[in-house]
């Protein structure tokens, strides 16, 4: 799929159903579009996004509430990653993927305010699991290797995390409602939504199809 669809996937999400139709719709069935979002199939699926991650929902008040404090983390795991020895090649990435709207429009109005950053910070920056997923790196929890990359982002991201005053806590650890399936992508994938699967069929291959099977 990552290689079909260069910039949509990354080659090593693992995506449900759902997430998929969703994934896919978005740039190739017309969503963006109806938005009035300006698609281009090369630019890369992050730089289209007008939602907010997970991580993003959970920091916003934290954010809000704080925004030097979310200016001043993401300049501490920035100088952390550019100054390890293996992580440092995963600076650009980590750039792009943090410097970036929370697409919540009252936090990303406080945090343009308060640090004057037309980029914008996002939450996924708090949390090592969505920097490991963004950042493609090989997760082998189950090796006890000191060369674990994922292992040492974890560990980056901990101390950043004791340096700005979270000690053992995150600004993503809340707990939140989260309305799953809010745009009923689902009744996409059950088929509810769709017209009749004839209409989705060339008519020269259904009439080629129907010859075939009355021959046999």
């Amino acid at each position: 799929m990552a290689k079909a669809f260069p910039g949509l996937f990354n080659g090593s999400e693992r995506l449900n159903a759902i997430e998929l139709t969703k994934r896919m719709a978005w740039s190739y069935g017309g969503v963006a579009a109806s938005l009035g979002i300006h698609l281009d199939l090369n630019e890369p699926y992050e730089n289209l996004i007008r939602f907010p991650n997970l991580s993003s929902i959970a920091a916003a008040r934290f954010a809000v509430e704080s925004p030097q404090q979310v200016q001043t983390y993401w300049q501490t795991l920035s100088k952390l990653i550019l100054n390890h020895s293996t992580l440092k090649q995963s600076h650009p990435a980590f750039r792009k993927f943090t410097r970036r709207p929370f697409q919540i429009a009252q936090v990303d109005r406080d945090l343009k305010t308060s640090t004057g950053s037309d980029e914008g910070y996002n939450g996924n920056m708090f949390s090592s699991k969505w920097l490991i997923d963004d950042l493609a790196i090989k997760d082998e929890v189950d090796l006890p290797n000191q060369d674990n990359a994922a292992a040492e982002l974890r560990n980056l991201v901990n101390q950043a995390h004791q340096t700005c005053g979270f000690g053992e806590n995150s600004p993503s650890d809340w707990w939140c409602l989260v309305l799953g399936d809010g745009d009923n992508m689902g009744k996409y994938v059950s088929g509810s939504k769709l017209r009749p699967y004839g209409e989705y069929v060339l008519d020269e291959f259904a009439s080629a199809r129907f010859l075939f099977s009355a021959i046999c």
